[in-house]
C-alpha cells in the first residue's frame, strides 16, 4: 500500500475528493497499522472493523455520485473514551463505567459523522480523565511511540499516541489542566484547547465543570484548524491560518530557565528566531504556575469528588490511583472552594492586565521531557505543576506544537492567547510551524 498515512488531513482530502485515493483503502491501510503496531503502545481502547470498512465504503460511494462532504469527507481519524458514541461504551477508562453505553452520540461526534469523517475507535485515556499515569485501570495506558519506557502525558494520552504514530490523521480529547496540550508535547504533535465554551461538552463526560474544556490532536497546525471548525459550535470559527509578522511577544523566561535542560534550550533558540523575524520580545517573569495550579487542582478535585464519590463504594472498583486523587475532594471544604474561585478571578485579571502588553505569551508545555511509563506517584501532576494548567484557569486558547528533539524525545513550546482570539493564535502558531525545522514522526 502507498504511504498514505504520512500525510496530514489537508492532502489527504485532497486525494479523496479528486479519487486518487479511496475512503476504503485509507481505512485499510489504517487498520492494518493498528493491528501490526497498538499491540505494543495501547493507543487504542476499542475498535470496530466492520463499521469502520463498511463506512468507508459508503462514503466512497457519496463522492462517486457527487456528494461530497468536505475536508474531512472519509478521513479516519479517532476519539477519547469520553465522548459517548452509540454501540460504544464511555468507559473512560474505568471498570466502573465498562457497560456504559450511551443512548445517543455526543455533539461532537455528531458532527463529525455528519461531515464525512471516519471514526476508526476510542482512544486510552487515564481513570476519570483524572491524572495518571495509572497502572491499575480498565486498560493499559498508552505507550510514547518515541520511547515504549515513557509515558504520553494524559489524560489524552492515547489520541497523542496514535496520531504520532500515524495510526489516524488526528484525534478529539478533554482538556483540564493540558490532557490534550501534555500528552501532544510529549508525543510531538500539535494539541490545541480553543477559547473553553467554543466546542460542546454535550454528551463528554465531565471532570471539572469549571474547567473542562474539548481540544484537538493532529500532525499539523492547518489539520487542527480543520478539526476545530468542524467540531466548534461556530461555523467556521477559523479561517485557514496565514503569518502575520510585527507582533508582541512576552516569553515567560523564569519558567524556561527553572525546566530541565533540554527545555531551557529552547529558549535561546526559539527568541533568536522570532528577532530575526522582526517580532518585538520581552523576557517576563509574571508567571509563578503554582498559583495557577494550586488553584486548578483544588477546582479540579473538589467537583471531581462530588460528581464521583458515589462511585468510591462501587462493586467495581476504582484503581488505587485514580481514587488517591478523588478522595483529596473530600478534604476541601467549601471555603476552600470558594477561595478557590475567588483566587481563579484574581488569576484572570492578571493575566489580562500582562496581556495588556502581549499579543501572545510563550511558555514551556511541561518543565521536562516524557517521564517513566512507571511512574507509582498518583500525585504526579500535583507534585510538579504543569504551565498548562494557566489557560483552563483564565479561559484562554492555546496550543502547543513542537519544536526540537532532544535525546531521542521531542520538546515543545506552548503559546496562550487572548480570550476569543483564536484566530490569531493559531495565525502565530503557523509561523512557529514554518520556521522550525522539518518535523519528523517516531519509526515504529
Amino acid at each position: 500500500m502507498r504511504n498514505l498515512h504520512q500525510l496530514n488531513i489537508h492532502e489527504i482530502s485532497t486525494l479523496i475528493e479528486s479519487k486518487k485515493a479511496s475512503s476504503l483503502e485509507l481505512s485499510k491501510l489504517l487498520l492494518k497499522r493498528i493491528l501490526l503496531y497498538d499491540k505494543y503502545l495501547n493507543s487504542f481502547i476499542y475498535i470496530n472493523e466492520k463499521e469502520v470498512l463498511k463506512r468507508a465504503k459508503l462514503l466512497d460511494y457519496e463522492i462517486n455520485i457527487g456528494k461530497y462532504r468536505g475536508l474531512l469527507h472519509g478521513v479516519p481519524i479517532s476519539i477519547k473514551d469520553a465522548f459517548d458514541m452509540l454501540g460504544v461504551p464511555t468507559t473512560v477508562g474505568s471498570k466502573v463505567f465498562l457497560d456504559s453505553y450511551p443512548s445517543k452520540n455526543s455533539n461532537v461526534v455528531k458532527k463529525l459523522l455528519n461531515a464525512g469523517s471516519i471514526i476508526l475507535g476510542k482512544n486510552e485515556t487515564t481513570e476519570f480523565c483524572f491524572g495518571g499515569p495509572s497502572s491499575d485501570s480498565a486498560f493499559l495506558p498508552a505507550k510514547n511511540p518515541w520511547d515504549l519506557n515513557r509515558w504520553t502525558g494524559g489524560s489524552s494520552g492515547g489520541g497523542a499516541a496514535a496520531v504520532a504514530s500515524q495510526l489516524c490523521f488526528g484525534s478529539i480529547g478533554t482538556d483540564t489542566g493540558g490532557s490534550v496540550r501534555l500528552p501532544a508535547a510529549w508525543c510531538g504533535i500539535v494539541g490545541f484547547m480553543p477559547t473553553p465554551g467554543s466546542i460542546s461538552r454535550t454528551g463528554v463526560f465531565e471532570l471539572s465543570n469549571s474547567l473542562d474544556a474539548v481540544g484537538v490532536l493532529t500532525k499539523s497546525i492547518f489539520d487542527a484548524t480543520i478539526l476545530t471548525n468542524t467540531i466548534s459550535k461556530k461555523n467556521n470559527l477559523l479561517s485557514l491560518p496565514e503569518v502575520q509578522y510585527g507582533k508582541k511577544i512576552g516569553i515567560a523566561y523564569n519558567l524556561f530557565k527553572n525546566a530541565e535542560d533540554r527545555i531551557t534550550f529552547i529558549y535561546d533558540d526559539i527568541y533568536h528566531q522570532l528577532e530575526k523575524n522582526g517580532f518585538i520580545l520581552k523576557k517576563i517573569s509574571e508567571f509563578d504556575i503554582k498559583n495557577y495550579a494550586s488553584v486548578q487542582s483544588i477546582i479540579t478535585v473538589s467537583e471531581a469528588y462530588k460528581k464521583y464519590k458515589k462511585y468510591l463504594n462501587s462493586s467495581r472498583q476504582i484503581g488505587f490511583y485514580t481514587r488517591s486523587r478523588l478522595c483529596l475532594g473530600a478534604f476541601v471544604t467549601k471555603e476552600n472552594y470558594q477561595d478557590a474561585l475567588t483566587a481563579r478571578e484574581k488569576c484572570i485579571d492578571k493575566y489580562g492586565k500582562i496581556m495588556e502588553n502581549y499579543d501572545f505569551i510563550i511558555l514551556p508545555s511541561a518543565m521536562t521531557l516524557s517521564p517513566s511509563i512507571k511512574s507509582k506517584d498518583p500525585f504526579l501532576f500535583l507534585n510538579n505543576p504543569l504551565p498548562t494548567t494557566v489557560a483552563n484557569v483564565v479561559g484562554v486558547p492555546s496550543i502547543v506544537l513542537p519544536w526540537s528533539i532532544a535525546d531521542g524525545l521531542p520538546t515543545s513550546i506552548q503559546i496562550l492567547g487572548k480570550k476569543g482570539d483564536d484566530q490569531a493564535l493559531i495565525n502565530f502558531a503557523y509561523f512557529i510551524e514554518k520556521i522550525r525545522k522539518k518535523w519528523v514522526f517516531p519509526r515504529l
